[in-house]
């Protein structure tokens, strides 16, 4: 997860690369609304811990991957990521990416989740 400007910069280009296209506007922000997903009996945060929650996130990222193989770190940190749900949309989309180049940068296969 190295690159310049670090995890958190990674995270908001993946969204605004993918989501560009279907809402300019929020493209690469954490939302700043609450939202609700659909069918699901999970609530997320309030969209003002959003940025702390990310801090948080990405400051455990190295612990975890040292307690984790690659592929179950690649698991947990998409978990951890829609749980946090720090974007009006695509934030499943942008999970599986992070998920992948996780898997990529330590050899492994990138895989499919539906």
């Amino acid at each position: 997860m190295e690159n310049k400007g670090g995890p958190l910069v990674v995270i908001k280009k993946l969204h605004k690369l993918f989501c560009r296209l279907i809402d300019e506007k929020e493209a690469g922000k954490y939302r700043k609304r609450k939202v609700f997903i659909s069918g699901s009996a999970y609530s997320v945060p309030n969209p003002e811990k959003i940025p702390g929650l990310m801090k948080e996130f990405v400051a455990k990222m190295n612990k975890i991957r040292q307690d984790y193989h690659p592929v179950e770190f690649a698991g947990v940190v998409h978990k951890e990521l829609v749980f946090i749900h720090p974007f009006v949309d695509g934030n499943g989309r942008v999970a599986r990416l992070l998920m992948n180049l996780i898997l990529l940068q330590d050899g492994y296969l990138s895989i499919v989740l539906q």
